[in-house]
C-alpha cells in the first residue's frame, strides 16, 4: 500500500524546547507509516541531521518560508497533507492559506496557544482581546513586528479554526484551545525520554545529593519563573538559616532577562548559593536532576513541561504552581501551590528539603514513587501510537 506523503513544517532544534523534543523523538516511529519531507525556516542541528539521514528523510531549509516555494515543493513531492509541528503564527496562517488554495489537508500539532501562550488572567477569556493586549505590551517594550508577522499574529485564530485536524499535546493544551478559541482538539498523551532502568538501580541513585534545589527550562523567561526562583530561594534560605546549593540549567534568550536575574542575585546576596550551569549535555542534565533534593518550577508558560517530567522521572519531587499543566499529576511528590504564592512555594520547598534530611527513608520512598509513575505514564510508545492513529484517521477522512 502506498504510504501518504506529508510535508512536515517543523523545527528540529532541541534547544528550543519541548515541542521540538516530541517531534524529534516521534519522527522515527512515524516514518514507518508516512513518507515525510521536512520543511523548516531554521538551520538543522547535527543531531537532527543525523536522524534525518538515518531515516532517509529529505529536508528543505527556507529561511523566508515563502508560500510559492512551498507550493512548488508540494507539487514536486506529490504531497498529500501538511503537518504543522508547533503553534507558530506564521506556519499556521501559511498552512491555512495553502490548504484553501490547494485543497490539501492541514494537520496541526499544537501545545500552547499561538502568540499568547498560556494566559493566567481570570477576567479576559477572549483570544482576540488577549492578542491585542499582548501586542500593546510588546509595543511598549519596543518589540515591533513587520507587516507579514503582524498579519500572521492578527489572523492566527482564524487559521487554527481552518485546520483539517487539530491535535493537542496533553489535557492542558486541550483546555486552553477550548476555553480561548472555542475549538475542540484531539488530545494525545505527551511523552518524555529518560535513561533506562539500569540507572535507577545504580548505587547512590536516590540518596547522593549535590544540590538542595534545581530549576531547569530550555529558555529562561519571566513566564518560566526564573525570577520567582530567586525570590523563593531567598525566603527558603531565611527560613532555614543556612546557605543553599541551587542549580540552574538552561539558556537565557534575552540579555535583559539575564541581567535582571543576576541583579536579583546581588540584591538578595545569593550569588554564592546559585550555580548557573547553562545548557548542559543530556547525561549531565540527568545527573544534576537526580542529585537534587527538590525541583522548583514556578512556571506559568507550559501545557506539558518536559523539564518537570524529566525531573520527576529522575525521582526529584517538585514544587509548582497550581495551573492546568500541573493538575495532570495526581500523585504525591508533586506539590501544587496557589499561583504567585511565593511564600507558600518557599514553605513547601523547605518541607521537602527537611524531609530529605530528617526522614530519609520516607523521602527516598517518595522519590521512587514519582519516578515510577512518570516512567509508566508518559511513554514514547504511547505517544507515537496515539499520534499515528490520529494522523492516519485525518488522512482517511
Amino acid at each position: 500500500m502506498k504510504r501518504p506523503r506529508i510535508l512536515y513544517i517543523c523545527d528540529l532544534n532541541l534547544r528550543n524546547g519541548g515541542a521540538q523534543r516530541i517531534t524529534f523523538d516521534t519522527l522515527e516511529c512515524l516514518s514507518r507509516y508516512f513518507n515525510f519531507v521536512i520543511y523548516t525556516d531554521s538551520d538543522i542541528p547535527d543531531d537532527s541531521l543525523k536522524l534525518l539521514n538515518k531515516l532517509n528523510i529529505p529536508y528543505i531549509i527556507d529561511h523566508s518560508l515563502n508560500e510559492d516555494t512551498i507550493t512548488h515543493v508540494i507539487h514536486d513531492y506529490n504531497i498529500d497533507s501538511l503537518l504543522i509541528q508547533w503553534e507558530n503564527t506564521g506556519w499556521l496562517t501559511l498552512a491555512a492559506s495553502l490548504a484553501s488554495k490547494l485543497s490539501i489537508r492541514s494537520i496541526a500539532l499544537v501545545h500552547e496557544l499561538p502568540y499568547i501562550h498560556t494566559p493566567t488572567s481570570r477576567f479576559i477569556k477572549n483570544f482576540k482581546a488577549l492578542v491585542l493586549l499582548k501586542l500593546f505590551k510588546d509595543y511598549l517594550k519596543g518589540n515591533l513586528y513587520d507587516i507579514k508577522t503582524l498579519h500572521a499574529i492578527l489572523n492566527v485564530g482564524k487559521a487554527v479554526k481552518k485546520m483539517t485536524t487539530l491535535i493537542c499535546v496533553g489535557d492542558a493544551s486541550r483546555y486552553y484551545y477550548k476555553r480561548y478559541l472555542g475549538v475542540d482538539c484531539i488530545r494525545i498523551m505527551p511523552s518524555v525520554t529518560i535513561p533506562g532502568e539500569e540507572l535507577m538501580r545504580s548505587n547512590g541513585y536516590y540518596n547522593t545529593f549535590s544540590y538542595d534545589v534545581v530549576f531547569m527550562s530550555a529558555r529562561h523567561e519571566p513566564e518560566k519563573g526564573i525570577f520567582d526562583v530567586v525570590k523563593i530561594v531567598k525566603i527558603v534560605k531565611e527560613m532555614m538559616g543556612r546557605d543553599l546549593r541551587v542549580a540552574i540549567m538552561g539558556k537565557f534568550l534575552f540579555r535583559n532577562v539575564e541581567s535582571k536575574f543576576y541583579s536579583l542575585l546581588r540584591k538578595y546576596h545569593l550569588k554564592d548559593d546559585f550555580e548557573v550551569l547553562g545548557f548542559v549535555a543530556e547525561s549531565a542534565k540527568y545527573s544534576v536532576l537526580r542529585r537534587s533534593k527538590v525541583f522548583l518550577y514556578p512556571s506559568s508558560k507550559d501545557v506539558f513541561s518536559i523539564s518537570l517530567a524529566e525531573a520527576l522521572a529522575m525521582g526529584t519531587p517538585a514544587v509548582v504552581y497550581d495551573l492546568p499543566f500541573t493538575r495532570m499529576y495526581n500523585i504525591g511528590g508533586v506539590y501544587k501551590v496557589k499561583y504567585k504564592d511565593i511564600k507558600g512555594m518557599a514553605q513547601k520547598v523547605r518541607e521537602i528539603i527537611e524531609l530529605s534530611e530528617k526522614y530519609p527513608d520516607k523521602y527516598l520512598a517518595l522519590r521512587k514513587q514519582v519516578s515510577e509513575y512518570v516512567r509508566k505514564t508518559f511513554t514514547l510508545e504511547r505517544t507515537c501510537s496515539e499520534l499515528r492513529e490520529v494522523i492516519d484517521k485525518a488522512l482517511r477522512e
